[in-house]
């Protein structure tokens, strides 16, 4: 461990595997502790140096830092390649993290601190390397970062801390604003520019004016510090105080005047350019104009377009490539053609990226790395629709075009910078479910950690646990059933955060989850069972992209507010259906002679008379009296049974 001058370090003990050390930053009373470790690569003898690197960490009271290599990782999103970390060393790790009240405060750079410097397929990367810092010392340095250096001559990469970040500004991105080309300065400094000697191409030539143009107007901004609305207030107030003098013509009016007219379309250019108001036009000034303007808007809105009988509008229609645009697209390019179709673009706009799937698609075909779908032999091959929200890909079903059509769509991710997620929701659920949806379970505990050791009350903590309990999954609730043991783990870190207590302090639940999401009128704090919700949500009727799994769990609890009508009876059984109605049990279940009377009278037409009545000497003798007495009032209908 090293330090520069001006911090005071005393280091308090060390280990195989750690050094504590007391740390004292210039121009600061308030020291402290540092630990760096480096922590072994078997999962065992890690959670053993967990224990002791516990009972080391809650000596400095959450003023401390932990860095170094932890040889662990707290999701699997933060390992790529190779097998899965097992799941208990995660959660061994992040109850490290939780019972002593650390944060990961992250990183700037690549996501892995280590790999092992492979390639293909046989590429492993981690992040093993971290910052791990107490509640106080983040209070303490609230803006604190963590970069990721390059590495060099090892497959660990440096990082660095950042207690106290400067903000740099970023460069202010030049653009000319419209107001300026009335100023005639400016005009000048074009006109001096344009017409000075430079040697190259056209394209240099042009390139190098319009960045000399650039600084020369940089120049001038500086040395003409103009604020258009300083100068409206400026001007206001000046013809102000002539009015109350009394003079109210003249030509210091007239002048005035001028100038504010001029100041305030220089302030209706610059906000022009600052929100790139394309609608904003040039304003009518007379009476005429502004009734032209408002009669073109009501006879806009209030006028019908439709004509009574369209037909005849469409008895010579025309393709839409007439041939006289045929010849006009077949002629040589011209020099006015590409000034003309440049100058149309608007003056405050710029062609942005277009149609680059698409072009990588196409490209793909042409070069016979994929093959599209060929309806009939006379039509051409289709590679791929593209709608609003949509995208269909048609390939051979092969290995080698499925390997370049995901080739094509990872490089167009990270150009595009799109990436494979829908409203945070995996597109693809592996055969671990609860693997596909920890990200929901560290979304939860990234919410809550480090704020453990902050005093909140009750009341406090009931509303957070809300809002993070309750709010982060509720998405992903509506579309998946998500796995029991999932749920279960997110309801621990709920409650681990309801009794958790400050450091070495003993922690107890008085009371269960379950108990916690009761009611309070049943004695509970009403929080929300996710499981309950899960099904709930799914029986609203949001259709869930994992299969039939969440459909069926709706359709359960469907199914249990569903009730035969009697009708003709051939289709309700006796005892495994529900055709009793409410508010009597729905099904006959708690009777001792239910076995033999199911063989003899399996379905219910079994209990009516040939007359569609009921049988009632055979009802009171099969049933105890209060079944019967639930079952002979039942009407019965004449038609089919029925479901309700």
């Amino acid at each position: 461990m090293a330090w520069r001058d001006g911090c005071t370090v005393q280091i308090l003990q060390h280990g195989r595997f750690f050094i504590a050390a007391s740390v004292l930053t210039a121009g600061s009373n308030d020291p402290y502790g540092v630990l760096g470790v480096y922590l072994s690569s078997n999962d065992q003898h890690r959670m053993a140096q967990f224990t002791e690197l516990t009972s080391v960490t809650q000596q400095f009271d959450g003023k401390v830092v932990l860095m170094g290599d932890f040889n662990a990782i707290s999701n699997q999103l933060e390992k790529e390649g190779g097998g899965a970390k097992s799941p208990s060393s995660i959660e061994t790790f992040n109850s490290f993290i939780d019972d002593n009240f650390l944060i990961d405060i992250g990183m700037v750079g690549r996501p892995f601190t280590w790999s092992n410097r492979r390639r293909g397929d046989e590429l492993i990367q981690e992040r093993l390397d971290r910052f791990l810092v107490g509640v106080d010392w983040q209070q303490l340095y609230p803006n604190a970062t963590v970069l990721r250096l390059l590495e060099s001559g090892s497959d660990h990469a440096p990082l660095l801390l950042d207690s106290n970040p400067r903000t740099e500004r970023s460069k202010h991105r030049f653009k000319f604003q419209e107001r300026w080309y009335s100023n005639d300065e400016i005009r000048q400094i074009i006109r001096e520019v344009w017409h000075e000697q430079v040697d190259g191409s056209a394209m240099y030539i042009l390139a190098k004016k319009i960045k000399r143009c650039r600084h020369k107007i940089v120049k001038w901004q500086q040395e003409h510090r103009s604020n258009s609305k300083v100068e409206i207030d400026l001007l206001q107030s000046k013809l102000e105080e002539l009015r109350l003098a009394g003079i109210h013509g003249g030509d210091i009016i007239s002048e005035i005047e001028d100038k504010l007219e001029k100041a305030l379309q220089n302030e209706e250019s610059y906000w022009k350019d600052k929100f790139r108001v394309k609608w904003l036009k040039s304003v009518a000034t007379s009476n005429a104009g502004i009734a032209s303007v408002a009669e073109s808007y009501f006879k806009d809105i209030f006028s019908s377009t439709c004509h009574e009988n369209p037909e005849p509008l469409f008895t010579d229609f025309e393709p839409k490539v007439t041939a006289q645009m045929k010849r006009r697209l077949q002629r040589p390019v011209t020099m006015e053609k590409v000034k003309r179709a440049t100058f149309s673009i608007h003056p405050q706009s710029a062609p942005g990226d277009d149609e680059g799937l698409s072009f990588l698609l196409h490209k793909a075909e042409q070069n016979r790395l994929i093959q599209g779908l060929q309806i009939h032999r006379r039509c051409p091959k289709v590679n791929h629709l593209l709608f609003a929200d949509d995208s269909i890909l048609f390939c051979k079903a092969s290995p080698e075009a499925c390997s370049n059509i995901l080739h094509l769509l990872n490089s167009y991710e990270s150009i595009s910078g799109q990436r494979d997620k829908y409203l945070g929701l995996p597109s693809t659920v592996s055969k671990s479910k609860k693997a596909s949806f920890s990200m929901i379970k560290e979304k939860v505990r990234k919410r809550i950690q480090g704020l453990k050791r902050n005093l909140l009350s009750s009341g406090g903590r009931h509303i957070l646990l809300k809002a993070v309990g309750e709010a982060i999954p509720i998405y992903t609730l509506s579309c998946f059933k998500l796995p029991d043991g999932l749920i279960s783990e997110i309801h621990s870190l709920l409650s681990q955060f309801w009794w958790g207590q400050k450091g070495s302090e003993r922690r107890m639940a008085w009371i269960s989850w379950d108990t916690m999401t009761r009611p309070r009128k049943e004695g509970g704090l009403g929080f929300k069972d996710l499981r309950i919700q899960n099904l709930a949500l799914l029986e609203i009727g949001v259709l869930p992209s994992w299969g039939w799994r969440s459909i069926l769990e709706g359709r359960k609890i469907v199914q249990k507010g569903l009730n035969w009508a009697v009708g003709t009876s051939e289709d309700i059984r006796t005892f495994e259906d529900s055709w009793l109605p409410p508010p009597y049990p729905l099904m006959i279940s708690d009777m001792p002679n239910r076995q033999a009377i199911s063989e003899l009278f399996p379905r219910v037409k079994d209990l009516i008379t040939e007359d569609r009545n009921w049988n009632q000497n055979l009802i009171q003798e099969l049933f105890s009296q209060d079944v019967a007495n639930m079952i002979l009032p039942v009407k019965i209908q004449q038609s089919r049974d029925k479901l309700q």
